[in-house]
């Protein structure tokens, strides 16, 4: 990703060192280089210089190798207290997810989602139009 991030910003700074029609502008050179950034989603990985005419990045090495460093490491929060549920009971619900998970992906024939639409049944502050129940 880094590195096809880097090849689409050279191109904005060949643009803005070209003799025809150079991308000139603070503001365009900063639209451009945000649809690059934005594609890629790896705006924090550069510190990005940006003038009325030039354009520049490099690398932040130390974003990089301290994301690096958390690779592998989640973060699991929950509303319940540690006396009510416990860090390895915790960490036991989050992994039983991956069983229910199957359930939403569709098939290959089609979606294995088993719908009731039920209209009107729930007595709520805020009623809904309509819910949907999965079985």
């Amino acid at each position: 990703m880094l590195q096809a991030t880097e090849k689409e910003l050279d191109k904005i700074i060949i643009g803005t060192s070209r003799s025809l029609r150079p991308l000139v502008g603070a503001e365009k050179i900063r639209v451009r280089v945000r649809k690059v950034i934005d594609r890629y989603q790896v705006a924090k990985h550069f510190d990005i210089e940006i003038t009325d005419n030039s354009f520049f990045y490099e690398r932040s090495n130390q974003k990089i190798q301290a994301e690096a460093n958390l690779e592998g490491i989640y973060v699991i929060r929950t509303p319940a207290s540690a006396s009510v549920l416990y860090e390895r009971e915790t960490v036991k619900a989050y992994k039983s997810l991956s069983l229910v998970e199957p359930a939403f992906r569709p098939t290959h024939g089609g979606f294995t989602w088993n719908f009731k639409n039920t209209r009107g049944k729930f007595r709520l502050r805020n009623p809904l139009s309509s819910s949907i129940l999965l079985k």
